[in-house]
């Protein structure tokens, strides 16, 4: 190979990699995203179902429980943790799912609380599930109706002192 091919050749393979490289950032920014969005509820849902059926099975045995105090035990106590963290990604600003605004959006134009705001599109959506066919069990039931004081007690408590929260952006 001469010089000159082997010039060639250089910025050739440079091209590609750029190409490459552009296309890799489209599918970061771009695919990445709308792929997440409408798989991570099941990427999510099956590997919350992996990790709790043994640890009902551990609870019930070291705590020598029944199956549904075990399980209520761990709604219990999933119940405030999902508060918190739907707490801090709400008040970070960042963007938020439409399901999410639909109760910060009624805080915002109603007199209505935040708390009461979400335990009604909770509800709403419980019962619309259940009209329609879906499962509305004890644990759906408890997130709808507690998920939303949950929610604004770690509001004041930890989000807004945390990420320095002021509203309307200021």
């Amino acid at each position: 190979m001469t010089g000159r091919q082997s010039i060639r050749c250089a910025v050739e393979r440079m091209l590609w990699r750029g190409v490459f490289m552009a296309l890799a950032a489209v599918f970061l920014t771009v695919l990445l995203p709308v792929l997440w969005d409408l798989f991570s509820p099941f990427l999510i849902g099956l590997a919350v179902a992996a990790l709790l059926r043994p640890l009902i099975a551990l609870t019930q045995e070291k705590l020598h429980m029944r199956r549904g105090v075990a399980v209520g035990l761990w709604v219990a106590l999933a119940v405030p943790v999902t508060a918190l963290g739907a707490s801090l990604y709400q008040t970070a600003d960042l963007g938020i799912a439409p399901y999410d605004y639909l109760s910060l959006g009624l805080r915002d134009y109603t007199p209505v609380p935040y708390f009461g705001c979400r335990v009604f599109t909770d509800a709403l959506c419980a019962l619309l599930c259940w009209l329609l066919g879906g499962l509305v069990g004890i644990g759906t039931l408890i997130c709808a109706f507690c998920l939303g004081p949950f929610i604004q007690f770690f509001n004041g408590l930890v989000s807004e002192r945390v990420l320095h929260y002021k509203p309307g952006g200021q």
